[in-house]
C-alpha cells in the first residue's frame, strides 16, 4: 500500500511550489520536475542501497501540488519507496526522512501563518 500525505495551504500555488522546492534541496534532495506541478524528489545511490543495505541511503519522495476550487493548496507527498531493500534499518530511515519531510513542509507553511492541515494515509 502506498503511503502518502496531504498538507493543506492557503496562498499561490507558486509560492507553494517554490517551497516545496526549497525544504527538499535544504535535505539534500535533488528535485525532477515531471509536470508544472509534479515530481519527484531524489537523495543517494539506488545503487549503494541495494549493495550495503541500510548502511546507504536512497529516498524517494514523488509529489504533487494542486489547487482545490476554494483556492486551498494541496501537497501530496508519496513515499516512493518502502526501504525494504535495506532490511528493517533501512526501512525505518525511509521512514524517518518521510515523516522528516512532511514535518519541516508543515511547520514552515505553519511559520508563514498558511498552514490549513495535513491528512496522512
Amino acid at each position: 500500500m502506498v503511503k502518502y500525505t496531504d498538507i493543506f495551504v492557503r496562498g499561490l500555488i507558486e509560492n507553494v511550489k517554490e517551497t516545496v522546492q526549497q525544504v527538499f534541496h535544504q535535505n539534500g534532495f535533488e528535485v525532477q520536475w515531471s509536470g508544472e506541478y509534479d515530481g519527484k524528489a531524489t537523495r543517494g545511490s539506488k545503487g549503494m542501497h541495494i549493495a550495503f543495505g541500510g548502511l546507504a541511503q536512497s529516498h524517494e519522495i514523488d509529489f504533487k501540488i494542486s489547487t482545490a476550487p476554494d483556492k486551498t493548496v494541496t501537497v501530496r507527498l508519496i513515499k516512493s519507496k518502502s526501504g525494504w531493500t535495506g532490511g528493517l534499518l533501512g526501512k525505518r530511515k525511509v521512514e524517518k526522512q518521510y515523516e522528516k519531510i512532511v514535518k519541516m513542509l508543515s511547520d514552515h507553511f505553519s511559520s508563514k501563518g498558511i498552514y490549513k492541515g495535513i491528512d496522512p494515509k
